[in-house]
């Protein structure tokens, strides 16, 4: 659609990720996410980019994020998040 934004999914965005962030401040970062989505019986976030799919997953304490997976051609790289702050 004419006006839609494809997401910044570069590393230098990915670099910025760390355990404890809320969904709403993840959304900051990436920007407007898909929706919540359930795989395999687990919810995660969804940002679509040109080429890639970071997937989200928000099932640390209190609902902060644990894990985040970039999917990728042929590729699912599981992203280093850092310690929780």
């Amino acid at each position: 659609m004419a006006g839609d934004k494809v997401p910044d999914l570069s590393p230098r965005k990915f670099r910025r990720l760390r355990v404890g962030m809320t969904p709403a401040q993840v959304e900051v970062i990436l920007g407007p996410y898909l929706r919540p989505n359930v795989y395999q019986g687990r919810t995660f976030f969804a940002w679509i980019g040109e080429g890639a799919m970071l997937r989200a997953f928000f099932d640390g304490p209190g609902g902060t994020l644990a894990r985040a997976v970039l999917d990728v051609p042929d590729e699912q790289r599981v992203l280093d998040l850092g310690e929780a702050r």
